[in-house]
């Protein structure tokens, strides 16, 4: 029977952080979950192996069940595996190719610096670009204060229980209204192309009660970036869907995808993929507490207790 294992690689050219390693540490265990063995020859003295540790790319790993492993090595190439057996280190990094572009330690050094933080106990409220002209009794979800590569975009926030009737609105840096619509739905899809919006300027939304106006969210800043940047954040993309047939089933290329949209301030797709992660490797404490610190630092604390109780 083939042996089936996920591996997944990234090169961007944006991150400036990564991970030390001494010539004899060659490879870092980025996430290490259930039974994970490893042994120097691949026979004996076989020990448990943790995140954050560092061992021998000529190794053997076991993975038992449930056992779920990233690894990165020296030249900066990752590898995800979720599938019981015993892999040869080396060949896992041979059959995936040498890393030619010479920046990917950089960004997964980043991925792996985030995924080991310690969870903070305090976001941040403040949204840059944002004008606040009340204080908030309806939270807006997404987009927040974000970049968008896209046209078409859900507006989404979160609901009050005693509210049936939502207005939305859509406004200019002028505070000019450009848009508004009644509904009772908590997401409102929209395309942006028909409000003939100018690229790289900041836009405005906003949701009040229907029935009672001093009941109304604060205002997010959207902005749709020119065809030259939108071209740019896609060729970069390219670069971390390396193997694109995984991101269905690969809960760490999801992470990298969110935390590259993370850091280019497109905060609905970075959502999008954290969410796509967990849902496909909900076990995953890392996974899990980078998101959450995301959630906390667009002021969705409420939204993080009730998601993760």
């Amino acid at each position: 029977m083939k042996r089936i294992f996920l591996v997944s690689a990234v090169v961007l050219f944006i991150f400036s952080c990564g991970i030390t390693f001494s010539q004899s540490d060659k490879c870092k265990v980025i996430i290490s979950q259930g039974k994970v063995m490893f042994s120097e020859d691949g026979k004996t003295d076989w020990l448990r192996i943790k995140t954050g540790v560092s061992i021998n790319e000529r190794g053997t790993i076991q993975i038992g069940e449930n056992g779920y492993l990233v690894l990165m090595n020296r030249e900066g190439l990752s590898l995800e595996i979720k599938n019981n057996g015993k892999f040869t280190i080396s060949e896992l990094f041979l059959e995936k190719g040498n890393n030619k572009k010479g920046t990917i330690s950089k960004f997964v050094g980043y991925v792996s610096n985030e995924l080991l933080k310690e969870l903070e106990s305090k976001g941040d409220d403040t949204i840059p670009g944002a004008i606040e002209r009340s204080i908030s009794t309806i939270k807006l979800f997404t987009p927040q204060n974000s970049n968008l590569i896209d046209t078409e975009i859900d507006f989404t926030w979160l609901g009050l229980q005693d509210e049936t009737r939502y207005v939305f609105q859509l406004s200019d840096g002028f505070g000019e209204q450009i848009y508004s619509m009644e509904t009772s739905d908590t997401t409102l899809k929209l395309e942006l192309l028909q409000f003939k919006f100018n690229y790289d300027e900041w836009y405005f939304w906003s949701v009040k009660s229907k029935n009672n106006s001093l009941i109304k969210s604060d205002e997010s800043a959207i902005k749709i970036l020119s065809p030259e940047k939108i071209k740019a954040i896609n060729n970069e993309i390219v670069e971390i869907l390396d193997e694109p047939e995984l991101i269905e089933e690969s809960a760490f290329l999801n992470i990298k995808l969110a935390l590259y949209y993370q850091e280019k301030n497109i905060s609905y797709l970075a959502i999008k993929h954290f969410e796509k992660a967990i849902t496909i490797n909900p076990n995953v404490d890392e996974y899990k507490n980078v998101y959450k610190r995301y959630l906390l630092s667009l002021g969705l604390s409420d939204y993080v207790n009730q998601t993760f109780q």
